[in-house]
């Protein structure tokens, strides 16, 4: 889409209430039309998040964000290393950019966070990344559960830690292992029904639109979707996104009646993408589910 078509669907989503807005991609800042559609969601009153690879965050980016300062700014770091950085991305001189753009927003008033997705390429790093991060005095995270590609490509998933490894790096550090005990905690209690193919909060709290201005419940679940420049953001929101949420769960799938669905990650959007099934179950998240489970509730026992 054009500036000018992202800022009308804008001006919709302001019109509607929208407060909290996600800049994502691939790379927003490759747009060269960025700061306009970035200042006209800033005067249309939103709070905005930035994510970005760090490698085009230019002298001029930085001035923009410093002036006008969103929300956060998250950067997206494959290793602490060139050889380990570029191992991931494919791009010679990416790691010099990607360190000379996290130094420019980090010697700006800015809220900066850092964020590793974890992998079998830059594992031996992550420590070492993490101590940056604190070094710099700024919000660090990692997830080390690597999705299939939008398409259905499994080049990512082969990328992956083991089951054994995901849950050990999750519970690796008292923090990680707080949260996750809260988390289990916390979904003991939910009932949810068991009919519905979305549980999560897609298409209550949030949405996402695509660069050609499609819209769905979520950014990895991208069909169905809503065309804004041939409809409104209303009708989408009142209409289309109820009708996904009433999507049900077939009564032969797997994880219908799991004991354990209200612990996992699994979700139709990585379904889709992993089995080309939105009620697919995907072993690889089956037996992250069922080793952290495991180890939560011993955990829990030696706690109590």
């Amino acid at each position: 889409m054009t500036a000018a078509q992202w800022c009308d669907i804008l001006d919709e989503l302001a019109e509607a209430g929208v407060l909290w807005l996600l800049f994502t991609g691939g790379e927003p800042l490759v747009r060269p039309d960025f700061a306009e559609i970035y200042m006209h969601a800033k005067r249309k009153g939103m709070l905005i998040t930035l994510f970005t690879n760090g490698t085009t965050v230019t002298d001029e980016v930085a001035d923009l964000l410093a002036a006008y300062p969103p929300f956060a700014v998250e950067v997206s770091l494959y290793g602490r290393t060139a050889p380990v950085y570029e191992r991931v991305t494919g791009v010679p001189g990416s790691f010099e950019r990607c360190m000379a753009g996290i130094a420019r927003l980090a010697a700006r008033p800015l809220l900066l966070r850092l964020k590793t997705p974890l992998m079998t390429l830059n594992r031996d790093e992550l420590w070492e990344i993490k101590a940056y991060a604190e070094s710099l005095d700024v919000e660090f995270r990692f997830d080390p559960l690597l999705n299939a590609g939008l398409a259905g490509s499994p080049e990512p998933a082969a990328l992956r830690l083991s089951p054994e490894e995901v849950v050990a790096y999750q519970l690796a550090e008292p923090k990680g292992r707080e949260s996750w005990c809260e988390f289990y905690e916390r979904q003991a209690e939910v009932q949810f029904d068991r009919d519905r193919l979305f549980t999560c909060g897609a298409g209550v709290r949030s949405a996402h639109v695509d660069p050609a201005g499609r819209l769905s419940i979520c950014m990895m679940a991208r069909e169905p979707s809503y065309d804004l420049l041939r409809g409104s953001f209303r009708e989408a929101w009142d209409a289309f996104i109820p009708e996904v949420r009433r999507s049900t769960m077939r009564s032969d799938a797997r994880c219908r009646d799991c004991d354990l669905r209200a612990f996992c990650d699994n979700c139709p959007a990585y379904a889709r993408m992993e089995t080309g099934d939105p009620c697919g179950a995907v072993p690889f998240l089956c037996e992250v589910t069922r080793l952290r489970v495991a180890a939560v509730a011993q955990l829990t026992q030696v706690t109590e």
